[in-house]
């Protein structure tokens, strides 16, 4: 369980918003193709597979952790009652159990934009041409969906302490 503990927390020793940067230079990058939607593709579509393989680590030990019963940090008591596990590192916010289906969400909104950016440049279901008009939008919501990945971990939501 410590393994993968160390595993799904490791994009916070780069820093909290780690893998928010790496979907904001795809998201850069996208805008790249609202000009030059005809030009090659194959460097970022393997950033988007280097960025997919990364995040399925994440998502899987998360997805260990919480058949194994642990939740978000937010979410899971700490040593003094009414704290989350995160106090002394990051914050000390109030108890808030809301925060985990959030934490799910918005992985499962990451998951299915890198899914989603792929469809959109192999032209699978339609033109590349057409695809790529939309590799932006795409990329776009999957660096919000990042952003707030880190936001509900570590800050309370509506419903703090209870």
């Amino acid at each position: 369980m410590d393994v993968l503990k160390a595993i799904h927390s490791s994009s916070i020793a780069f820093g909290l918003y780690f893998v928010a940067f790496l979907f904001f230079v795809q998201t850069i990058w996208s805008l790249f193709y609202l000009v030059r939607p005809e030009s090659s593709a194959r460097a970022f579509l393997f950033y988007n597979r280097i960025l997919s393989v990364l995040i399925g680590i994440f998502t899987l030990s998360g997805v260990a952790l919480a058949l194994m019963g642990l939740k978000t940090p937010i979410a899971t008591p700490g040593l003094k009652p009414g704290d989350s596990i995160v106090c002394g590192t990051q914050a000390c916010q109030p108890l808030d159990p809301s925060r985990n289906w959030e934490h799910w969400m918005y992985t499962s909104f990451m998951v299915l934009s890198l899914v989603l950016v792929e469809v959109l440049l192999s032209g699978r279901f339609m033109e590349r041409k057409v695809g790529a008009r939309y590799l932006g939008l795409a990329a776009f919501f999957a660096f919000g969906a990042a952003v707030m990945v880190v936001r509900v971990v570590f800050l309370p939501g509506s419903t703090p302490g209870n």
